[in-house]
């Protein structure tokens, strides 16, 4: 294996621990809102953003059966690969 190959998966294993972190912290925040006695979309959003480092985007809006919902998108992962010149 290459070292440039190397070098690239041990990217993404840190890329791996990264979004394994925000997803446990994601947990925590969540379940810490949802025992408030009020509960404010606004506050969960704010504390997510404080906390879940590789997100890009966050909503909260209630569906149509009154349920509340998150959507969280994670930042999209990107590779950069070495070209030889010709």
């Amino acid at each position: 294996m290459t070292e440039f190959l190397e070098d690239q998966f041990k990217q993404l294993d840190t890329i791996f621990e990264s979004y394994k972190t925000d997803i446990a912290n994601l947990d925590l925040v969540t379940r810490s809102w949802e025992e408030l006695p009020i509960r404010i979309p606004e506050e969960l959003e704010r504390k997510i953003k404080d906390v879940v480092k590789n997100h890009t985007n966050i909503k909260i809006y209630e569906d149509e059966n009154k349920n509340l919902l998150l959507e969280l998108t994670f930042h999209p992962i990107k590779v950069a690969w070495q070209l030889s010149n010709p």
